[in-house]
């Protein structure tokens, strides 16, 4: 910078030091709720092919979650910005179906931003994550969910603070919408991953863009039902979820024989029911 040159090493795999690693013990258990697709993980965990892998559906009742694939828009970079309005429409009337507080999770902060600028809501207070957020901030921001009576959204990133890592008991959190998979931002770093994948696994596009993105998705979606008394929705938001290549990597305990059970062409009955229940 400043006409200094810059060097950065990039670690574009780390399987072979965590192999390593993995060989100094008699056994190693890797586990998680988002370990999806194994084979994935296996492989850039640094485990060999041979590793057992076992994969178990959710404890908490089926029955008490809402999972939707809303299909009216594309949040893929090139479409995107012709859809914001469409995206701030349908968000307003998710959650205008039931009180509460409200997730809407984001690719980006870009993303995040352009759609805030157009959402109105009557009946709920509109919260929106920085993209710094001191702890504090974060702290105050959750202690307006727990307000009682008062009605949230909550505007943030996949992959962010507010996406991993934290419950939403009860009534804190009622509904998650995921606009669109957080894919990673095509960037120098991201395409030497692609073309290293690409040469090691045949699969540079699935294992640099498309397996992390569908994890973020998983991991915010897993905010909603944290115990077997929690209810809520999940609504994905964006026509790729329905294609084959993403749909396959939905969790298998989300649908009964097919993913495409889960595409709604028309959203508002099927919560409007869910919530009547």
């Amino acid at each position: 910078e400043g006409g200094s040159p810059r060097l950065k090493i990039v670690c574009v795999d780390p399987a072979r030091q965590l192999h390593k690693v993995n060989e100094r013990y008699r056994s190693v258990i890797a586990m998680s709720a988002t370990l999806s697709p194994m084979e994935f993980y296996r492989d850039v965990l640094g485990f060999d092919r041979d590793t057992e892998l076992l994969a178990l559906p959710s404890p908490f009742p089926r029955r008490n979650r809402k999972i939707l694939i809303v299909p009216e828009v594309s949040t893929a970079y090139q479409q995107r910005a012709k859809h914001f309005p469409r995206i701030a429409r349908i968000v307003e009337e998710i959650v205008s179906i039931r009180p509460g507080n409200y997730f809407a999770f984001f690719p980006s902060f870009e993303f995040l931003k352009e759609v805030a600028r157009l959402v109105r809501l009557r009946d709920s207070e509109l919260l929106i994550q920085d993209r710094i957020m001191p702890d504090h901030h974060r702290n105050a921001l959750l202690e307006k969910l727990r307000e009682p009576g008062k009605r949230h959204l909550v505007l943030a990133v996949q992959g962010g603070v507010f996406a991993e890592g934290v419950d939403y008991p009860g009534e804190l959190a009622v509904g998650a919408i995921i606009v669109g998979p957080g894919l990673p931002k095509v960037s120098f770093e991201q395409e030497l991953m692609r073309q290293f994948y690409e040469d090691a696994y045949s699969k540079g596009f699935e294992y640099a863009y498309l397996y992390p993105g569908m994890n973020r998705v998983v991991q915010s979606a897993g905010r909603i039902v944290r115990s077997e008394t929690d209810r809520g929705i999940i609504v994905l938001l964006d026509k790729r979820f329905g294609y084959e290549n993403y749909a396959r990597l939905l969790p298998r305990d989300w649908y009964e024989s097919s993913p495409a059970e889960l595409t709604a062409e028309e959203f508002r009955n099927g919560l409007s029911e869910f919530w009547a229940q």
